[in-house]
């Protein structure tokens, strides 16, 4: 029994000494690679490949170490969550291929953006949201609430689909930033009418930001990513007024006070 047991752990021993062991780099290479077969597979529209290769693409994502990784918790999370909404798409009951196919987009940028740090694949959305900022400036002047609106969508559709890249490349705050003028640009957007003078200026703001948001640094996207200070300078005045008005009341109060001291 005991000769048995020896050989059984001698044996036990050597298989696992022989398991390859998956470095950071092939675990990187392995879910870049995955991403883009489950890219391709969206397009074809093959839900069963597409389900399993996401389900491998999702366990090595698990098991990855990112100790070792230059990537922030936010990019982290945006990784996650672009695994999640595209499980979620995929279990429906009934898929819908172009929702699908918009999560493969967003899986493949974002991982591709892991290893890419030069001339990541997100790039070359470059174009496409310089265009879409042109027709939304064409658009404001006209003052069509649904063109303007179209167009907002037909913009923020386009950076959906690169915003985990986004968060892989870029740090935190440059993120926020960009999600702040997007909603500042919804908010000029009300049931009846369009502030037009301030969304006019947040989309000239955007176009300043495009080009250090694809090709420069944080710092140059952060000097221009600021809101309109049209927005800075209302609230300042608001604030002004509601202060000023609440030391008139004060000093009316003390005021009064005196006045029936005197009584």
């Amino acid at each position: 029994m005991l000769r048995k047991a020896v050989c059984f752990m001698a044996a036990a021993m050597i298989v696992i000494g022989n398991v390859p062991h998956v470095s950071a780099q092939d675990s990187l290479e392995s879910m870049v690679q995955l991403s883009e077969e489950f890219y391709t597979l969206t397009k074809t529209e093959d839900w069963t490949e597409a389900r399993n290769t996401l389900w491998k693409l999702t366990h090595t994502f698990s098991r990855h170490n990112w100790k070792d990784t230059d990537l922030s918790v936010e990019g982290l999370h945006a990784l996650s969550d672009a695994l999640i909404q595209a499980k979620r798409a995929l279990t429906k009951a009934n898929p819908d291929g172009h929702e699908i196919l918009m999560h493969g987009i967003r899986v493949r940028l974002g991982f591709d953006a892991l290893e890419n740090r030069e001339q990541p694949l997100w790039h070359r959305y470059y174009s496409t949201l310089k265009q879409d900022v042109s027709q939304l400036k064409d658009a404001v002047p006209t003052e069509d609430k649904t063109e303007i609106q179209q167009s907002l969508d037909r913009l923020y559709a386009h950076y959906h689909l690169i915003q985990p890249a986004l968060y892989v490349s870029r740090t935190p705050e440059v993120i926020e930033r960009v999600d702040a003028l997007f909603t500042y640009m919804g908010e000029q957007i009300h049931d009846v009418t369009v502030n037009r003078q301030q969304l006019q200026q947040a989309v000239e703001q955007w176009e300043k930001l495009i080009p250090p948001l694809f090709y420069g640094t944080d710092a140059e996207v952060l000097a221009v990513g600021q809101l309109p200070e049209y927005s800075i300078h209302l609230t300042t005045w608001l604030l002004a007024v509601l202060i000023g008005g609440v030391l008139t009341y004060v000093v009316w109060r003390k005021a009064q006070g005196e006045q029936v001291i005197r009584l």
